[in-house]
């Protein structure tokens, strides 16, 4: 798991060629405070530690604890606590923060918790503060064939299989596609939307494509081990069998769209 998302990360960085979107570090202070919100091993948190000043200080949630780094290899200016995403945060922390990021949430979220997640963020921010949300468009991946009657027939299979088996269990892997509607329903100013195309850099198309498959090919784990429509353990041993074999005639790749969406707290001025 940890291996898988240092890999995304790498992938999104070179993708997006930032961690923190423009036009939001030329506004972060020099005492920032930055969450990430199911942080997991805190990729994305202590690569932002080691690019901010020392005088930034870093805070990672997540639901799990298991891959919280050590404690006693972090610096003191970063920190990671247990914490719900859908539950509210602790008092605390409200209203606390200039910049709060999270990513790589389409399988995990059903419709109607986008905007839970969201207006749960918000909370989270001083006024000014930003939140900075990045997404895969994971349901409308699509299978780019680099050659004449290339054989995508098992990568085919484990796309629709997958997605069905989150749709059957609430989440809304097309979810993404609404936060900037959601971040102008909750009053966000300086909305907007980066797309990148996940193809833009050809050398990194194999890297993506494997990534995305194994995480695919997990979900259909999940499916195997309920029993669910039909599948099995080994029946999904078979159909990984399979796409590596389609993957490696390296005929065919999968493309989609990477999407950043950020939005800022309103700033009320006095008169």
């Amino acid at each position: 798991m940890a291996t898988r998302l240092y890999r995304q990360h790498r992938l999104w960085t070179k993708t997006l060629n930032y961690l923190i979107h423009p036009a939001i570090e030329t506004t972060l202070p020099s005492n920032a405070r930055v969450a990430e919100i199911a942080t997991g091993a805190g990729v994305w948190l202590l690569a932002a530690a080691r690019y901010l000043p020392d005088s930034v200080s870093f805070v990672g949630f997540d639901s799990c604890k298991s891959q919280f780094p050590k404690l006693d290899a972090l610096p003191k200016n970063i920190s990671f606590e247990t914490q719900n995403l859908l539950k509210p945060f602790h008092q605390e922390h409200l209203g606390t923060f200039d910049l709060v990021s999270l990513r790589s949430m389409a399988s995990q979220l059903g419709k109607e918790e986008w905007e839970l997640v969201a207006r749960n963020i918000v909370l989270l921010l001083k006024p000014g503060g930003y939140i900075q949300w990045m997404e895969a468009d994971i349901e409308h991946c699509t299978l780019m064939q680099q050659a004449s009657q290339a054989s995508c027939e098992s990568l085919t299979l484990l796309a629709s299989s997958a997605l069905a088996y989150l749709r059957s269990k609430r989440k809304d892997p097309s979810g993404c596609r609404g936060l900037p509607e959601i971040f102008n329903s909750l009053g966000l100013e300086f909305c907007a939307q980066d797309t990148f195309s996940s193809d833009l850099d050809p050398e990194l198309r194999a890297e993506f494509t494997d990534i995305y498959a194994r995480t695919l090919l997990g979900t259909m784990g999940q499916a195997g081990l309920q029993l669910w429509n039909g599948w099995s353990c080994e029946k999904v041993r078979e159909l990984e069998r399979k796409v590596f074999g389609e993957l490696e005639t390296d005929e065919v790749y999968w493309r989609c769209d990477f999407r950043v969406v950020i939005g800022r707290v309103l700033v009320v001025v006095k008169k």
